[in-house]
């Protein structure tokens, strides 16, 4: 299995931690602590490539918070992405050529690390998306998914549950 399907099957199972039936919820906490140790390496490397550019956003963050105050208050708003809580400085348009000026020479003065690590990042990227996971799935028998199971929830939950033989 790919490190991007045992992610995702980790999404899904969580989703449905609370089903109805020993068996079932049996398979799914098994799974979801196999998951946890097939995952936490990944998040461990994520966090490496990361660092490449923390001292790069921390000077980002410092100098768009010198440009966005206004009346001795820093402008911005915070909003909700993928990655999480992100916020976006409201630069006034007076400030706005000296503050690109300034990300400009951030940016030179980093070119180094932000070249490695769209490099590293690249690379991750590909290893999450075709990288075979060790991950050994824990199965449940057809027979032990609740009867009154909706659609949906089988959906999340499929990949768990033991194929039939004919």
């Amino acid at each position: 299995m790919k490190h991007i399907k045992v992610i995702e099957l980790k999404n899904n199972l969580t989703a449905v931690s609370s089903l109805k039936g020993f068996d079932v919820n049996y398979a799914i906490q098994e799974n979801l602590e196999r998951l946890e140790a097939a995952i936490k390496p990944l998040a461990t490397q994520e966090k490496e490539v990361e660092k490449l550019l923390e001292s790069f956003l921390e000077e980002k963050k410092k100098i768009s918070e010198e440009f966005a105050v206004v009346d001795g208050e820093v402008k911005y708003k915070t909003i909700e992405t993928e990655f999480g809580k992100q916020s976006i400085y409201d630069i006034p348009s007076d400030k706005m050529a000296d503050f690109n000026s300034k990300m400009l020479e951030l940016k030179e003065k980093h070119k180094d690390n932000i070249v490695k690590y769209e490099e590293e990042r690249a690379k991750f990227n590909d290893f999450i998306q075709n990288g075979d996971s060790s991950f050994q799935l824990f199965t449940v028998k057809p027979n032990h998914v609740p009867s009154d199971i909706t659609t949906e929830n089988l959906k999340l939950i499929f990949t768990i549950i033991r194929k039939r033989e004919d």
